[in-house]
């Protein structure tokens, strides 16, 4: 994955065949092209969770039709962070009750979940670029 700011407070996140548009929002002296890394991070985190409410829905050839997940987080400071994703999974109508708790087993199963849990060591080494 390649990052490369294209001025004010843009990046381009080069990821495999897609490309994404990192910003800050107005107020943070972006220009709101795109959403904020917090932004992407707690979106990372609900689709992450719905990938996995599909697996289990596939191999029980359940339809994930009007499936949907809210994401709300919020912050905490020194240092500065996200202190709290909360997802709420909506789920279609067809999905009985009795699906709740394989649906809750495998939504825990999400690598971004487990990731954000197991509190990654995620080191930054500064290197200069050749001119």
């Amino acid at each position: 994955m390649l990052i490369t700011y294209d001025g004010g407070m843009r990046f381009t996140v080069q990821a495999g065949a897609h490309t994404i548009v990192i910003d800050q929002p107005v107020r943070g002296g972006g220009e709101d092209a795109g959403p904020s890394p917090t932004e992407l991070l707690a979106a990372s985190a609900g689709s992450c969770v719905g990938t996995f409410i599909l697996y289990y829905l596939r191999k029980r050839d359940l339809d994930g039709t009007g499936l949907r997940i809210e994401v709300n987080y919020t912050y905490a400071e020194h240092p500065r962070r996200m202190d709290r994703i909360e997802t709420r999974v909506f789920l279609p109508p067809q999905i009985d009750d009795e699906h709740l708790p394989g649906l809750s087993k495998f939504a825990q199963e999400c690598t971004v979940h487990n990731t954000l849990h197991g509190m990654p060591e995620v080191p930054i080494a500064f290197v200069r670029d050749e001119p």
